[in-house]
């Protein structure tokens, strides 16, 4: 059974609704101005200060036609500033002329500083802001421009760059607060009053609201956006109605007037993962950064003695006896060079001592003891997965000692290496590839970055690893092969 639709019926439902619309919109916009014109008058003369303050303003009596200048205020009144030779600089004379036609002057003198060197402006700053304070740049509206690149260049193509997006981001929309309590109290009384779906508002507001001058937001955009969601972040004004009654004890719209999420799909990823937080959707548990995690040593005392060569100084780690090593006999250090040893270590545990003395402005013994006592020497081993890594790395006597930290550069190979997962070696050393893998590769000469990458798999390893050329990684060449143990 098929269903014919009456299309004149649902036009004259629908202008129907939008004469309702349009009238209930004229009621609430001029029963708004009203208030808000007594509510300020209300508001600034309970402001005002009473008669009898000294604040209070004073009405002065308008001159009558019998008033008559007295004779000296006619004569023209010497010049205000007279030019001194003391080193004050010039002096002022004040002139007052009193009721009784008298006049009396008093001098004062006026402090002149004389730039000599000329006020150039700071040059333009160009660096990056810390880390711990950019912008995280996944939080940033992609729909949007973030900022006009290259401003002062004619060549650059700004127009077609900006066409690209749905606008600027440092534009603000300019929403009238008083604007969004016209509107909800619109939506209020058809719902109410009048009995309209939220559907039905919605449509009337979104398709004719631009050209009957009703332009309003949509009830529900999403789960941060839309009229009800910008109503809720601020306390509404109590606005005295036509009925006499104020904003907050009419009645109000129900809890479920229009679905909080379009899409319940689309709120899982939104769920606050703090246990501790009620709140569904939270800003406040969302961290900009991630959390800053000290790293482990992995050099021991005994370590960092014998890695060093010569004393630095008179007071080096490398000459305190025995008796000072065991019994940790240091000087007296201030709190504040104890605090920064502490966070240097933090960051690197490893640094030598001589270094770290620089750094925290103390001897390099008081550095060394210091250290030993913050960290001790219990340095756990490392794991199989660089103990195996080790194993096959090349036994070249000229290279650089391997550091377990991330990252460390062979200078004498290029070798970057980054711990327990990755190896990456450039791509003109054959002879650092072939003593790492031991067995003999594809020729990789002419292969491209641009190309695919080519796999080479040894089956008789411990552990596989695979050759790849990598193009995203330009570190010191083109070309470069990566390890992946």
């Amino acid at each position: 059974m098929s269903t014919s639709i009456d299309y004149k019926q649902v036009e004259q439902e629908t202008r129907s609704r939008l004469e309702l619309t349009r009238r209930t919109y004229d009621d609430v916009r001029t029963e708004f101005g009203t208030w808000k014109r007594a509510h300020a008058r209300d508001k600034l003369g309970f402001l005002r200060p009473p008669a009898d303050s000294p604040d209070a303003p004073r009405k002065f009596p308008i001159p009558s036609k019998k008033f008559q200048i007295p004779p000296h205020c006619l004569t023209p009144a010497p010049s205000p500033v007279l030019e001194t030779h003391s080193e004050t600089g010039s002096c002022i004379q004040i002139l007052n002329y009193h009721s009784d036609g008298t006049v009396t002057n008093s001098t004062d003198s006026i402090q002149v500083y004389n730039v000599v060197e000329p006020l150039e402006p700071h040059p333009e700053y160009r660096y990056c802001s810390p880390s711990s304070r950019n912008v995280n740049a996944r939080m940033l509206d992609e729909r949007l421009a973030a900022f006009h690149p290259f401003p002062e260049d004619p060549n650059f193509p700004a127009k077609k760059y900006l066409g690209l997006f749905g606008g600027f981001q440092w534009i603000d929309d300019q929403v009238d607060p008083d604007e969004e309590v016209i509107q909800f109290e619109v939506v209020r009384r058809l719902h109410i009053d009048h009995g309209l779906s939220p559907q039905d508002i919605d449509c009337i507001l979104q398709l004719y609201g631009e050209q009957e001058d009703m332009s309003c937001l949509p009830l529900r955009d999403s789960h941060e956006s839309g009229l009800l969601w910008a109503v809720s972040q601020r306390d509404l004004p109590e606005v005295i109605w036509h009925y006499g009654l104020p904003f907050s004890s009419n009645k109000q719209l129900p809890p479920h007037f229009v679905p909080k999420f379009l899409n319940p799909k689309d709120d899982f990823g939104m769920l606050n993962q703090a246990d501790n937080c009620g709140v569904h959707v939270s800003h406040e548990w969302q961290q900009q950064t991630p959390p800053f995690h000290p790293k482990q040593p992995l050099l021991a005392s005994t370590q960092l003695l014998a890695k060093a060569h010569e004393p630095c100084d008179n007071k080096c780690f490398l000459l305190l006896s025995e008796e000072a090593l065991n019994n940790h006999i240091f000087d007296a250090v201030p709190v504040s060079q104890h605090t920064v040893l502490n966070s240097i270590l933090k960051v690197e545990p490893d640094i030598q001592p001589c270094d770290l003395a620089v750094i925290c402005e103390m001897t390099c013994s008081n550095a060394f003891l210091l250290r030993k006592q913050v960290l001790g020497d219990d340095v756990k081993p490392p794991s199989a997965n660089v103990r195996k890594r080790n194993e096959i790395s090349p036994q070249d006597p000229g290279s650089t000692h391997v550091q377990r930290t991330v990252p460390v550069i062979r200078r004498k190979n290029h070798v970057n290496e980054t711990v327990g997962a990755t190896v990456i070696v450039g791509g003109d050393f054959q002879d650092a590839i072939q003593a790492v893998a031991g067995t003999n590769l594809p020729a990789i000469q002419n292969a491209s970055a641009g190309k695919q990458p080519v796999n080479a798999t040894r089956k008789s390893a411990p552990h596989a690893m695979h050759v790849i050329i990598n193009a995203r990684t330009q570190v010191y060449s083109e070309e470069h092969l990566m390890f992946v143990l």
